[in-house]
């Protein structure tokens, strides 16, 4: 198992925010190869995940197929979470946003959805800029780079301004992706 594509210090930072912000469900978009979906499985908290790709659907499902509490769906990740608002509409939420491929807008989608949501969720963004650490990498999509600039709109029609944000730190490892921790007050 290698969550987080090895980055050990995401996965403090996630542990961490469990046990801070007490979520009831977990959710992940975009689980690639599973290795992030199997180490939330074994949290034993509610979790949903989403993939589109069959394939990864596939290996995702063969490596969680014993947790009864995840429900792994396979589908655009935007439209399976607007599809599931009331299930989660009552759910302290810690959403782990990663389904950045394929184009479409979809995590900009993704935070329409968690806008309407009377709970707001606590969000991680992965492979956003880091204007702290420019060489962490990060995504572009749908004509842009993934910055919090580009976002905060998205950001702001979540929380208003009761909201706090944070890049992963510096860490002793051998590469990294930028991360945006969005914590509501």
């Amino acid at each position: 198992m290698n969550p987080f594509e090895g980055d050990y210090c995401l996965k403090s930072d996630y542990l961490k925010i469990i046990n801070q912000f007490n979520p009831t469900l977990l959710i992940e978009t975009g689980t690639h190869l599973g290795n992030t979906t199997e180490f939330i499985a074994t949290l034993n908290i509610p979790f949903m995940a989403v993939e589109k790709d069959g394939n990864f659907f596939n290996i995702t499902n063969e490596k969680i197929k014993h947790h009864k509490h995840v429900n792994l769906i396979q589908g655009d990740s935007a439209e399976t979470l607007e599809a599931q608002f009331e299930y989660l509409k009552d759910k302290k939420i810690l959403a782990f946003l990663d389904a950045h491929w394929g184009g479409g807008f979809i995590l900009e989608r993704e935070l329409e959805l968690m806008a309407k949501l009377p709970i707001k969720p606590f969000l991680i963004l992965h492979d956003f800029y880091n204007p702290e650490h420019p060489e962490y990498g990060y995504d572009s999509h749908d004509g842009h780079p993934y910055t919090y600039e580009f976002y905060r709109p998205y950001i702001e029609k979540i929380y208003g301004q009761n909201y706090k944000h944070c890049f992963n730190s510096e860490c002793d490892r051998k590469s990294t992706q930028g991360v945006l921790f969005i914590n509501p007050k």
